[in-house]
């Protein structure tokens, strides 16, 4: 049985649209005050994840979306891609285990829980899925383990939806060798084919813990781009407007 099979099939445009609004039924919330939901983008590297994040941060409202990804620009997040960047050892990997609980610390204290609090929608670029998925399959820990670990440092924030973009193996593998090739750079660690076919059987078996919708992304990024768009309308009740790009 080949991966796309594997994994839970991609939806359809109707598909998700049905998904998404018994999803929003079972999240909502009564009460005058109404806290932001958190929208997190997932998918192994090579799926486009940044590529349509970066495109929902032009085109919604900054006024009602924050955006934010993992890691964070802050100092921990910092030192997390010099490591990633260079050849990582395996000794690395549990000191950029240990940045990451800390990265998310900083980052639930100072931009995601306020933001929910204000009733601002938050959309990240990863959250501790992959933390899960990634540092599985370093080793330090099983992967039940990182998520509990993960879960008990969450101060009780779990995604309201998680966005997850498929790609096959094979399609991720050829986008990372196409910009590795372009930027003139080098794979990291957790690029590689190995590493990323774990990653995934790891993704496959924590993904169904989260409420989430699966998006078939090797499609023209525009048009995963929209089908992305019209999740987080649909799952927020709010009228759908396209600006293209």
């Amino acid at each position: 049985m080949n991966e796309n099979h594997r994994m839970k099939r991609s939806m359809t445009m109707i598909e998700v649209m049905k998904c998404v609004k018994n999803l929003a039924k079972s999240s909502g919330r009564s009460g005058k005050a109404k806290r932001g939901k958190l929208i997190v983008l997932e998918g192994i590297d090579g799926s486009g994840k940044t590529t349509i994040w970066n495109l929902l941060k032009n085109q919604l409202d900054s006024n009602r979306f924050v955006f934010s990804r993992e890691p964070t620009d802050s100092h921990h997040g910092q030192k997390i891609r010099s490591l990633l960047a260079e050849n990582t050892r395996k000794s690395d990997y549990r000191k950029i285990f240990e940045l990451f609980l800390e990265d998310r610390k900083w980052h639930l204290e100072n931009v995601i829980i306020p933001a929910l609090r204000e009733g601002r929608h938050v959309i990240l670029d990863r959250f501790y899925l992959s933390t899960i998925a990634y540092q599985g399959v370093t080793g330090i820990k099983p992967p039940h383990e990182l998520y509990e670990l993960c879960m008990k440092h969450s101060r009780g924030i779990v995604p309201d939806l998680i966005i997850f973009l498929h790609v096959p193996l094979n399609v991720a593998l050829e986008r990372i060798n196409y910009r590795t090739l372009k930027e003139n750079m080098s794979r990291t660690a957790y690029e590689k084919e190995d590493f990323l076919k774990t990653v995934s059987a790891i993704y496959r078996t924590y993904l169904p813990k989260f409420r989430h919708v699966i998006i078939d992304a090797t499609r023209p990024p525009e048009k995963v781009f929209k089908s992305v768009l019209e999740t987080i309308y649909f799952y927020l009740n709010q009228k759908y407007h396209f600006r293209a790009f």
